[in-house]
């Protein structure tokens, strides 16, 4: 009897209820749907790691005769290591330069446990004797190549001709990028391919020698201990670079993104479940009182307090229940088109989940707790109630004047209408707040999106607008005089203006903290590569010492007027450290960078003036023209035009437009269900209240007008509210998407804040024509007929 009851009951509200309930579907599904994907990805990750033998460690070094690999594997700390040939090309298509690389590979074709093995997907490994190697599959398919397919490249002055053998793949370049500059992988221009070791060093002209290391530590040892004594071995052969798997750059991105997923999974579902578990509160502690009677009757009749309590708490668990199972089966339909998004950006297996019987009973789970905890909350004054008390109704709540009210001066000058609907809001607190939270909540969720693809805007334009100023940039396979550089690139006739750049491997020690950094050293008075503070002040390079970005200041746990040590492969002696002082900390988001005056870093590393790349001011068609000038020279490694690279990142931007489609959806939904829910549980309070006005002469659009106003108030206060919240949101989001390649800013700009509350509104406004056709089929004798 009972059950029948509590689903006429739901049946009559089914609008605020399924509201309710898609609110907790939101929230749940978020949670399996990331939930699922993170694991996934983890699992698919560490299978995929120790099948290909990924590294513990990585070194770079100018060059290193491969006989001391045998010295590093006798040292205790390591378990293995492997040397390498690794080497970025440019490839020439038609007899001209493009503006596309390969990276180009040594591997031993016998070798069984190399580390950092490549997976073959398709045709053979190159032949012996044959100038053959395997392309990565994602350029491999996005350039259309096929088995015996001739790709010319430049090579240090010469051009190669490398014929393709078959595509694979590797957990080095699972996120394939070829610059610190570079956010998205690109497989049309930058592309990876694996070349027997002996052809490998005959096109270098390399001899018996490596410049890449990688290794494995052995299990008593920690990577620290390993690359200390790594150190010691080859840093007299020029050491680049050395860095840990975690800091290895295809690892951390491909890390940061699964961190994100565990982090969505942990906090999306608590703000939906508490939203939902906040209408549920309010839902049945009307219910409550509005069966005041029946419950009475209830007691009367012999039926237990529990009883009594677990019938209404019943109403939650219908609402939990439900959501639980749809929210689950939608997030495990759902994880396979989303597993297929990221294998278009992963170059890895990854493994496609089957139903996650798991997760959906954690959150069934999860939806029961919620609902029991409302549940609970909403309906424990039942067990206040006595018989005899809940036969007659509740003595009404006494009301005083509100704030609003004694401001006498402001509110003799308010309509009739909106004196109403201002007292119901301050006499109705509890409903006035859950309005309030709600609107908060769907304004930060409606602005969030547009807030961070608003900066991410900021983090790639604002580097190629205002900081990297130049068009063109030379990079040039080894350091040459400046006035060398400079003299041959202006030699173009569509070259206007060219500048020297000195990009030198650097390590920065600071009290126990370490990091390897590229530090740039600028022309003093620069025109082409400029310096900002917050404030957006243009800074000037000191003489005195260095400039550091704010992350790397960050990592190293220094501030301004402190001592670092530096330490470089380009300096005459390469194992001395130097001390030098930290003059500025600027904001930069790409990347981690340190800056100095090109004399002073001179000075520092005991070494003339150099240039390792030439930037300039130039078009379009001067950029093509440079680079087919030096299209086979054996100083210019590549031209690259910065309008190219801004191009490529606006195309990012388009792909990201459909998942940024998606938080605007889940908001505009999400504000709609709490307005709606909000709205018929006022309506169903007020049902007698609303038909008294309609007696006494108020149309039904002033009455509809009442219910308005009073949303439309409390939403410009939960707006005041909403856009802090958005800016904390957006911090939050930013603080667990920063790693080493890339730090996105947190500014919300007024626009952010406009498109906010606009899609908010539209909610609202959803919600309230929904409201108002409830409000028209108001019958007048029988609303005023409901006991209050």
């Amino acid at each position: 009897m009972l059950f029948r009851k509590m689903m006429r009951d739901i049946w009559n509200q089914k609008g605020t209820y399924m509201a309710c309930v898609t609110i907790m579907v939101i929230g749940l599904m978020t949670f399996n749907l990331f939930s699922i994907g993170y694991d996934n990805f983890s699992q698919s990750r560490e299978i995929y790691y120790d099948n290909m033998n990924f590294a513990d460690g990585f070194a770079s070094v100018k060059g290193m005769p491969i006989s001391e690999l045998k010295a590093i594997e006798g040292l205790d700390e390591i378990r293995k290591v492997q040397g390498r040939l690794v080497k970025d090309v440019r490839i020439i298509e038609g007899g001209d330069s493009s503006n596309a690389y390969l990276r180009l590979i040594s591997f031993k074709p016998s070798a069984q446990d190399d580390l950092n093995q490549f997976q073959l997907q398709s045709g053979q490994l190159p032949g012996r004797g044959q100038n053959e190697m395997i392309l990565d599959s994602k350029y491999y398919n996005a350039t259309q190549r096929h088995q015996g397919d001739k790709i010319s490249l430049a090579v240090q002055g010469q051009v190669v001709d490398l014929s393709v053998s078959g595509s694979g793949r590797s957990p080095e370049y699972i996120y394939a990028l070829r610059t610190d500059q570079d956010l998205y992988p690109d497989p049309e221009k930058f592309g990876v391919a694996f070349v027997p070791y002996d052809t490998m060093k005959s096109i270098l002209r390399a001899g018996q020698s490596v410049n890449d290391i990688s290794f494995m530590v052995e299990k008593n040892y920690t990577y620290k201990d390993a690359e200390h004594a790594l150190r010691e071995k080859i840093e007299s052969y020029g050491l680049l670079d050395i860095r840990a798997r975690k800091d290895q750059k295809s690892n951390l991105l491909l890390k940061s993104e699964i961190d994100g997923m565990k982090g969505m999974a942990l906090a999306m579902p608590v703000v939906f479940m508490g939203v939902a578990a906040m209408i549920m509160v309010i839902m049945l502690k009307r219910l409550v009182e509005k069966q005041r009677g029946q419950i009475g009757v209830f007691k009367a009749f012999g039926l237990t307090d529990f009883q009594i309590l677990f019938h209404y708490i019943g109403y939650a668990l219908v609402i939990g229940g439900l959501a639980g199972v749809i929210g689950s089966i939608l997030g495990n339909v759902l994880v396979i088109p989303f597993t297929k998004m990221y294998q278009t950006m992963f170059n890895m297996p990854l493994i496609m989940p089957d139903f996650s019987l798991k997760y959906g009973l954690l959150s069934l789970i999860l939806a029961v707790a919620f609902s029991m905890f409302a549940g609970y909350q909403g309906v424990r004054k039942i067990l206040e109630i006595e018989p005899a008390e809940a036969m007659r109704p509740p003595a009404p709540a006494s009301a005083k004047e509100g704030v609003i009210e004694q401001m006498h001066f402001l509110w003799k000058r308010l309509t009739m209408i909106s004196r109403i609907a201002i007292r119901n809001m301050f006499r109705n607190k509890g409903r006035t707040g859950f309005v309030f939270i709600g609107i908060v909540l769907t304004y930060a969720i409606l602005g969030l999106p547009y807030a961070l693809k608003e900066n991410m805007d900021i983090m790639i334009y604002d580097q190629f607008e205002t900081v990297m100023v130049y068009d063109m940039k030379v990079d040039l396979e080894r350091p040459v005089k400046q006035q060398e550089a400079v003299a041959e690139i202006m030699q173009t006739a569509k070259v206007e203006y060219a500048e020297p750049l000195m990009e030198v491997p650097a390590v920065f020690y600071h009290t126990g903290y370490k990091k390897e950094v590229s530090l740039l050293g600028i022309q003093e008075d620069s025109r082409l590569y400029k310096l900002y503070d917050k404030a957006g002040r243009q800074q000037t390079l000191s003489k005195d010492g260095v400039i550091l970005s704010q992350q790397l200041a960050d990592k190293l746990h220094v501030s301004v007027g402190q001592d670092i040590l530096l330490k470089s492969s380009y300096a005459r002696r390469p194992k001395d450290t130097v001390p030098v002082k930290v003059m500025k900390i600027i904001p930069q988001y790409l990347g981690l960078n340190a800056y100095m005056d090109q004399g002073t870093l001179s000075h520092l590393l005991d070494q003339p003036q150099f240039a390792t790349s030439v930037i300039g001011k130039t078009d379009l068609e001067g950029v093509h023209e440079v680079r087919d000038r030096y299209n086979e020279s054996s100083m210019v490694f590549g031209v690259n035009g910065s309008q190219e690279l801004m191009d490529k990142y606006s195309e990012m931007m388009e792909m990201m437009g459909s998942m940024l489609g998606m938080f605007v959806v889940i908001g505009v939904l999400c504000g709609f269900s709490i307005v709606y829910a909000s709205s018929m549980i006022a309506l169903s309070e007020r049902k007698r209240e609303l038909a008294s006005m309609l007696v006494i002469g108020l149309s039904y659009k002033e009455v509809k007008r009442v219910l308005y106003l009073e949303q439309w108030y409390t939403a410009v206060l939960a707006f005041l509210l909403g856009m802090p919240v958005l800016k904390l949101m957006v911090e939050g989001m930013s603080s667990m998407m920063a790693n080493d390649v890339y730090t996105m800013p947190t500014k919300v700009s007024l626009l952010s804040f406009l498109t906010a509350a606009v899609l908010t509104l539209a909610s609202i406004i959803l919600a309230q024509w929904r409201l108002g056709k409830k409000v028209e089929k108001i019958k007048l004798v029988e609303s005023l007929s409901i006991k209050e």
